[in-house]
């Protein structure tokens, strides 16, 4: 005699869905990871990995704090993009990890040098001005590129990039002659600043539009000293 099958318990609840926080220095290798069921909002998130990392942090208020959410690139990289927190729930669903970005406090702004490269970007193709001495898929040396102190704003980007002969030479043919300074302003027409993923140049990603006009958030995103920073010509 055939036994009938267990009834289902419908009203059983479904596995609560996970996060994986990744812990990690901006333009670093460092990582450490943590698991926590999925926040319902960007600011509970904020809270939960400040929980997740006591060790590692400097501070506790949220606000000195950024989550980014691990995407692919158009050429396949794997990078961290920043997240709208009013799209939290649309955008992290607990499938792709978060990154937990500790933002330096403005009396913290770490100074040195970053390495300046030069790009052109035209008719939907970038093209990066390097050394001749350079092949394509091996990391630059710091030593074949301009020098230049770490900028605190887009305004002191710009100075540097308008005083810096050696990176767009006034005699410079097309494509990398400097735009006139009528096509330059805050609103970044004419010209971008890149950050560099690897140090091959095949992975990089363009500053947020806002950092240009917000000091604040410009030092978040401003390279490290003894890194690239990216000086991208546009249509």
């Amino acid at each position: 005699m055939s036994q009938e099958p267990a009834p289902v318990d419908v009203t059983r609840p479904s596995p609560q869905r996970t996060l994986q926080f990744v812990w990690t220095v901006a333009n670093k290798p460092e990582e450490l990871y943590a698991i926590a069921p999925l926040p319902a909002t960007y600011d509970d998130a904020l809270r939960v990995a400040i929980g997740l990392f006591p060790t590692q942090i400097t501070t506790s208020e949220p606000e000195n704090f950024t989550l980014k959410l691990s995407t692919r690139n158009r050429q396949g990289y794997f990078v961290w993009a920043t997240i709208n927190p009013a799209n939290w729930k649309l955008l992290v669903t607990g499938e792709d990890p978060v990154a937990v970005f500790e933002t330096p406090s403005e009396d913290a702004f770490l100074r040195g040098s970053v390495y300046l490269v030069p790009g052109r970007r035209l008719n939907g193709k970038t093209e990066w001005k390097t050394p001749l001495s350079w092949k394509r898929g091996t990391s630059l040396q710091i030593n074949d590129l301009v020098e230049a102190d770490r900028p605190l704003s887009y305004e002191d980007a710009m100075l540097i990039v308008k005083n810096s002969e050696l990176l767009f030479p006034s005699d410079s043919s097309y494509p990398f002659a400097m735009p006139e300074a009528s096509n330059l302003d805050t609103s970044n027409k004419g010209l971008q600043f890149v950050e560099f993923h690897t140090d091959n140049l095949q992975s990089w990603s363009a500053f947020p539009v806002r950092a240009y006009g917000n000091a604040k958030v410009w030092r978040q995103v401003v390279p490290e000293p003894g890194k690239l920073l990216g000086v991208l010509l546009t249509d």
